[in-house]
């Protein structure tokens, strides 16, 4: 019994093995999908935790670092900056004057030693500069009380809770 491949069979052959491969092709895609669907959240796990590392060190500065600068800054502004800013407030161009001519006066009393006289100079200098800006005490002053001084510090909280509840989530 000879077997005798005619046209149809071979053609029926062809069609099948094309058939297998695309099977095969198929397959071999639904398995590497169903393998990155697998890892998904493995890969979303480590995302989180490389975001969470790296809200906790930007720039190679801690957020604890970070936030005990802002709180001293915020700590001098409230306890220095804005008492010594208010009090300008209520120096006028008179009295400034007043204090000039005073420091001029004191300058040339008997007995006043040289190096006392250069910083009466210096003084002097520092009120003449001061009554050229004495007008705009009032408005700068009001502008530094509308600003949210605890900005910073109620961002840097934020994003370090942000952080922790990051690296919780890996």
């Amino acid at each position: 019994m000879s077997t005798t491949i005619t046209p149809r069979d071979e053609t029926t052959i062809q069609a099948r093995q094309k058939v297998g491969r695309r099977a095969l092709i198929a397959t071999g895609g639904l398995a590497a999908l169903a393998v990155g669907i697998g890892e998904a959240p493995l890969a979303v796990n480590w995302g989180r935790r490389q975001l969470a590392d790296e809200l906790a060190n930007l720039e190679g500065v801690g957020l604890d670092t970070a936030s005990a600068a802002v709180d001293a800054t915020y700590q001098a502004v409230n306890i220095i900056v804005m008492p010594i800013a208010q009090a300008l407030t209520e120096i006028s161009a008179d009295s400034l004057d007043g204090l000039i001519f005073a420091m001029e006066q004191a300058r040339n009393l008997p007995g006043v030693s040289s190096g006392t006289k250069q910083e009466l100079d210096a003084m002097v200098q520092i009120m003449t500069a001061w009554k050229g800006n004495v007008a705009l005490f009032p408005s700068t002053v009001q502008a530094l009380d509308a600003v949210p001084r605890d900005a910073g510090k109620r961002y840097l909280d934020d994003l370090k809770t942000k952080q922790k509840a990051e690296a919780q989530k890996v």
